[in-house]
């Protein structure tokens, strides 16, 4: 991964972990879990990545209103 999308990795892994992944402790556990896990443990995760990616976002756009 390039430094920029490491950096976002590691914060989508951070949201992760505090929504229930305890074994998510950066982006390069993610990137192994993503990989290694049985099909039903990478559809959760998938779908939790998802929604932390938009929560992730959504908090982006809000922070941004403020400058």
């Amino acid at each position: 991964l390039a430094k920029k999308d490491d950096e976002y990795v590691g914060y989508l892994a951070a949201v992760l972990r505090v929504s229930g992944h305890a074994e998510l402790t950066d982006a390069r556990s993610l990137d192994h879990r993503a990989r290694t896990s049985p099909l039903n443990v990478y559809l959760r995760l998938s779908r939790d990545a998802i929604n932390a990616a938009s929560w992730l976002k959504r908090y982006v756009e809000a922070a941004g209103e403020d400058e």
